[in-house]
């Protein structure tokens, strides 16, 4: 299962500096995924926006992973916010820089 995960090029340096994409550190406590290019773009560009660089969408292989259906509720009753919640640390060796996306 390979889905992506928005944040900031800063994190994305975080990441392979220290070998883990990790559960967010407040708040719902997991690392959020989705499907859907559309909700990863505005996660990287809010993710950007607080770090002050460049919006980056990873793509993740969640395979055999624990993972559960999330809803964020960031936009309320919208069909395309789709996200999955993995409820652990993710090794930096299952992420890579996805292709840039369209954010249309």
């Amino acid at each position: 299962m390979t889905l992506y995960h928005g944040t900031s090029a800063d994190r994305w340096a975080s990441i392979q500096r220290d070998g883990v994409l990790r559960c967010a550190p407040y708040g719902d406590q997991h690392v959020s995924l989705t499907d859907c290019s559309k909700v990863a773009r505005y996660f990287a560009d809010v993710s950007a926006d607080c770090d002050g660089c460049e919006a980056v969408i990873l793509t993740v292989d969640a395979a055999g992973l624990p993972t559960e259906p999330f809803v964020s509720e960031v936009f309320p009753d919208c069909e395309w916010e789709r996200e999955t919640a993995c409820l652990v640390d993710i090794p930096a060796d299952r992420c890579t820089l996805a292709a840039p996306v369209d954010p249309e």
